[in-house]
């Protein structure tokens, strides 16, 4: 288990994006919730998502995010 947490560490000095904090946890009921809470109706953001997209995709898609 040390290894694979010493090699994951390495593999973060990389990382470009946001901090990964250690004491922020979220699952898929927490993304489940918020995307049912996104108001419909609204313009896309610059990907092209809309909220019905995202309420009407498929069940899994909260896992993968």
């Amino acid at each position: 288990m040390n290894k694979l947490k010493k090699e994951h560490l390495q593999l973060r000095i990389d990382y470009w994006g946001l901090p990964l904090l250690n004491n922020i946890t979220f699952d898929t009921e927490l993304v489940s919730h918020k995307i049912q809470d996104l108001k419909r109706s609204k313009a896309v953001d610059i990907f092209g998502l809309s909220a019905e997209r995202l309420l009407f995709s498929h069940l899994i898609l909260s896992i993968i995010l």
